[in-house]
């Protein structure tokens, strides 16, 4: 119910407003309203074939809990969805939400691999070692399975989203789709800029050329920590999304 009562809310309030931060705030529900205007972005990225583009094939990487399944049923009727998350006790509540759930990570090769987990915080979980960086949290380790997403069988029936949410492991999954980028059309990762995460500005050229490889000549940032100077939960300041997209020049306002 309070899902609905903010996606209405969304609707008639947009994202300018501080009536909308209250309510949002009291709903418990931010990254449902994150996910939304991620996706409402899209329809107005320059080179981009304009209107509300209504996507036919998502693929979810780091599903969580949700809530991008939620807001992607919401804004594209009839959508399929590919939803992959390694955690087992959230594979439940997808399959509540979502018929194509994968209990898996992805990455650039098939192993098992340790997957650690903070016990405060479970939507902040890495296939990277982050006990360093949370010295003072309990960290829980278990085994995920890992696979390449070119392996995993997925019908590309375009246009096609591709959301990657995978704490600093975003190029690795990015390699392991291979060719099949080919057949994506717009790629959202979500970054974290905060100094746990720094090795991400290493790999973010590394991800631009790869993508270049594959026609996503362009990105976007999209600042998400902050909504009119009014954040919206603290543990997220410092994160943004990062939108790839292939851009016709011929279109473009540049």
């Amino acid at each position: 119910m309070k899902s609905r009562i903010a996606l209405r809310i969304f609707d008639v309030l947009e994202f300018n407003k501080l009536i909308y931060y209250r309510y949002i705030k009291k709903l418990h529900t931010p990254h449902l309203i994150y996910n939304l205007n991620a996706q409402k972005i899209i329809n107005n990225l320059p080179g981009q074939p304009k209107g509300n583009r209504k996507f036919k094939t998502i693929i979810d990487v780091g599903a969580s809990d949700g809530d991008f399944i939620q807001a992607s049923r919401y804004l594209n009727n009839g959508v399929n969805i590919y939803a992959f998350e390694p955690q087992p006790w959230l594979i439940n509540n997808l399959n509540k939400l979502n018929d194509n759930n994968f209990n898996i990570a992805l990455g650039d090769k098939n192993e098992i691999r340790d997957f650690y987990i903070r016990k405060s915080q479970r939507d902040s979980s890495s296939l990277y070692n982050i006990k360093n960086f949370f010295k003072n949290e309990e960290i829980n380790k278990i085994q995920v399975q890992v696979k390449r997403g070119d392996e995993i069988k997925i019908e590309y029936v375009k246009p096609v989203l591709l959301k990657i949410d995978v704490e600093s492991f975003e190029y690795e999954v990015l390699r392991g789709f291979g060719d099949k980028l080919k057949e994506v059309d717009i790629i959202i990762i979500e970054l974290f800029l905060a100094n746990q995460f720094k090795d991400i500005f290493k790999k973010f050229s590394k991800i631009v050329d790869l993508l270049s490889k594959y026609g996503f000549t362009s990105f976007l940032q999209k600042e998400i920590g902050y909504r009119n100077d009014y954040p919206l939960t603290d543990e997220i300041a410092g994160a943004c999304d990062i939108i790839f997209y292939k851009c016709d020049i011929s279109k473009s306002a540049i």
